[in-house]
C-alpha cells in the first residue's frame, strides 16, 4: 500500500485526541485496522502495525502513557 499523509497511525491518533468521549486507544487503532504486537521488554510496549507499515507504539498506563507514530 501506498503511503499517504496523514498515515493511518497519525488518523487513528488524531481520533483519540479529537474524540469527545473516553475511548480506549487500543479500541481506536483496532478500528483503523492495525494489529497488536506486545513487546515483552521492560518497559512494556504497546505496538499497532497498520496496513501502510506505519506503526504506532503506546506506552506507560493511565494519565502517564506516552504515545509515538513512526514510519515505515
Amino acid at each position: 500500500m501506498a503511503l499517504t499523509f496523514p498515515t493511518m497511525a497519525e488518523k487513528a491518533l488524531a481520533a483519540f485526541e479529537s474524540a469527545t468521549k473516553t475511548v480506549s486507544l487500543v479500541v481506536i487503532a483496532k478500528r483503523y485496522g492495525g494489529e497488536r504486537e506486545v513487546t515483552d521488554t521492560y518497559p512494556k510496549e504497546i505496538v499497532f502495525v497498520f496496513d501502510d507499515d506505519t506503526r504506532l507504539i503506546i506506552s506507560g498506563r493511565g494519565k502517564a502513557h506516552k504515545v509515538e507514530t513512526l514510519l515505515p
